[in-house]
């Protein structure tokens, strides 16, 4: 596609012609230059979504939220089979453990508490990233998740305005054996 190879400055002006880059990386700068020529109301009515995150104190039962606006999901793969269990996964309750309290705003004391992410607002157009690379705990490297995971080519998803119907339009793929080996096709 040598219209968008020969724009790639004004996409992100640290992509090279030749280099290789990531494609989940590219996509957002090219959703963001899209914003900043076209407008952000085009983009954010086909990409746009609201995130809400809420922290539930484990003493006194307070709950904070907060909403955030998203442009696609990121979904960790390491323990779902599918993309489904993935959005169960990634919208499941998390502990905030002792080195991680929360200081409560209902109680004012540095407590236990929960935290949780709510699809509040999904958009007509549903990005989901899939991530692929993690770090080796061990190790400190980063290395390729190689695992197959399962997506459907329909899917229903629910949020606070009601269920959505989504239909797998397009997917890209990375095929090699690393993180900083191989290629993406789509």
């Amino acid at each position: 596609p040598s219209g968008i190879v020969g724009r790639l400055k004004s996409i992100a002006k640290h992509f090279r012609i030749g280099r290789q880059e990531d494609s989940h990386e590219f996509l957002r700068f090219l959703l963001e230059a899209m914003q900043k020529r076209e407008g952000a109301t085009m983009v954010n009515d086909l990409f746009g979504g609201l995130l809400e995150s809420t922290v539930k104190c484990q003493q006194c039962g307070h709950v904070s939220r907060c909403r955030d606006p998203m442009m696609d999901l990121s979904l960790d793969i390491r323990q779902a089979a599918n993309v489904e269990a993935a959005i169960q996964q990634f919208c499941q309750p998390e502990k905030l453990s002792q080195s991680a309290r929360y200081r409560c705003e209902g109680c004012g004391q540095t407590v236990a508490a929960a935290k949780q992410f709510h699809l509040h607002q999904l958009p007509a157009c549903l990005t989901i990233h899939l991530k692929r690379f993690s770090v080796n705990l061990h190790t400190g490297y980063p290395v390729k998740v190689n695992r197959e995971v399962g997506f459907a080519e329909q899917m229903e998803l629910a949020d606070a305005t009601g269920l959505h119907h989504y239909r797998l339009y397009a997917l890209i793929v990375h095929e090699g054996s690393g993180c900083n080996v191989g290629h993406y096709h789509a």
